[in-house]
Formats: C-alpha cells, sequence, structure tokens
C-alpha cells in the first residue's frame, strides 16, 4: 500500500490543479444573489446631468454656479396599500446619497414587504428620534460628516458650490439644512405610471427609476436669489424646495 506522498500516479501539481477544480465548481454552485429592490437615482441641473465640479449651471435669475459638492439623507422607505389602510416601512432605512459624478446612484435593498400597494413614500432627512443621537454606524455615522459641530443631529442636505456674479469674484454657496421641523415626506402615486397596484412577491426583483432634478432646489416653490442669499445653516425655504419639485419617480420595472 502506498502513501499518499510515495504514490507514483499522484504528483503535487496534479493534486493542485484537483483542488482547484473542487474549488472552482463548489463556487458555481452558489447561485450569485441580487438585492430584491434597486432605487436608480439620476441628478440633473436643467435637464443635463449633475457635474461635480465641472461645469456653469444658471439659475432661474440666471445667475452661473458651480456645484463642489452634494449629499443628503434618504430615509424610511414605506409601501403604502390604502385599501387595507396598512404600511409597511423597511428597518433601519437610512441611506446618505452622495453625488460625485453624472452616473445614477444605486440604493440596494432587500426584505421587501409581501403584498400590493399603490403608493410609495420615502423622506428626505432623518426622523426626530434618530436625529437626537450621532453615536451610530453606516449611513448614520459622524464619519460621513454629516452631523453639526455645535449640536446634536445630522444635516439632512449639504450642497456646495461657487456663484459667479458678473462683476467680482467667486462667493461660495454653503447650503446646509437639518432640524426636525425640515424633516420632509415624500408620496408617489403609482397611477401615472400605469402600475395602479404594485404587488410585491417573493423570487420578484424590483427596480425604482427617479430623477432628481436639482435646479428646482433654488426655484421651486421659492425662487433663491445668489446676491443676497448664498449660506444657510437652517432655512425653511430650501427644505420646501426640496420636497416639492426635485423628486418624480419616472418607472417601475418588475422582473
Amino acid at each position: 500500500m502506498h502513501s499518499l506522498f510515495n504514490c507514483p500516479k499522484l504528483s503535487f501539481r496534479k493534486l493542485s490543479l484537483f483542488s482547484a477544480l473542487i474549488f472552482l465548481f463548489s463556487c458555481q454552485s452558489e447561485k450569485p444573489t441580487r438585492e430584491q429592490l434597486w432605487i436608480h437615482i439620476y441628478h440633473t441641473i436643467n435637464n443635463e446631468p449633475l457635474l461635480i465640479n465641472d461645469m456653469p449651471y444658471e439659475n432661474a435669475l440666471g445667475q452661473q454656479y458651480f456645484v463642489t459638492d452634494l449629499k443628503y439623507y434618504i430615509s424610511n422607505l414605506t409601501f403604502i396599500d390604502n385599501e387595507e389602510q396598512t404600511e409597511y416601512t423597511l428597518n433601519e432605512s437610512y441611506h446618505l446619497v452622495h453625488v460625485v459624478g453624472p452616473e445614477e446612484y444605486l440604493i440596494k435593498l432587500n426584505d421587501l414587504p409581501v403584498g400590493e400597494f399603490d403608493q410609495i413614500r420615502f423622506s428626505l432627512g432623518i426622523d426626530s428620534l434618530a436625529n437626537k443621537n450621532i453615536d451610530q454606524l453606516g449611513a448614520l455615522d459622524p464619519a460621513n460628516e454629516m452631523i453639526w459641530d455645535w449640536e446634536t443631529g445630522y444635516k439632512f442636505l449639504s450642497f456646495n458650490g461657487v456663484y459667479f456674479p458678473e462683476q467680482g469674484d467667486g462667493k461660495e454657496l454653503i447650503f446646509h439644512v437639518g432640524k426636525d421641523e425640515n424633516y420632509k415626506e415624500l408620496v408617489f402615486n403609482l397611477d401615472p405610471l400605469e402600475v395602479p397596484v404594485l404587488r410585491v412577491e417573493e423570487e420578484r426583483y424590483y427596480d425604482f427609476y427617479l430623477s432628481a432634478h436639482f435646479d428646482d432646489l433654488f426655484k421651486n416653490p421659492h425662487t433663491i436669489n445668489f446676491r443676497t442669499f448664498s449660506n444657510t445653516h437652517d432655512d425653511s425655504q430650501l427644505m420646501d424646495n426640496f420636497s416639492h419639485g426635485v423628486f418624480t419617480l419616472d418607472k417601475i420595472e418588475i422582473r
């Protein structure tokens, strides 16, 4: 009887190849997984892709500006069934959107509720309970630089840029907004999307396509004049604009 090490028909090279084949087939037997819901967000200004530090844009008053940094929170995604008067909010649903380029921003989620729903709701900002505690991880980690320096709480929106007046040097734009009173909920009816009822089932995948029109941040419903208003750390008008015309739900795909 031969041991493994003195068997004349088995070399270390063949043994290594055999081990590699076992590993390859074991990996192939694991089916790839995909999060059940993908939220695609396309950021635009004046119907053009929103670019960071790349090109000048014009607001409704014809004032030119650059965007240098943009972050905001989306939270508490909720599925609503008005007929049954029930709703289901996904657990720990806090997402920090950081726009770094023209590509779509993806939020990937699992554990969707099974049922039929006719509305979708999500919030801009952080609810009052989570907003009172900055000792958190993930999207709410203070390392993301979305907390206030002088009080407990989060910035719901952080928009930084540069405004170029007709004469003189560029002027920094700093629009940071938070506080509980500026927490906003957005509700989307599914009827206009020809999906009057969204049927959520196991083993199905869903894609939500949203557009974020950031030119509306400065014009709808309040027109923002950069000459007189370029810096704020608490402005309800700007958050009103953020929650009115900026976001649209354009399409839902079911796979």
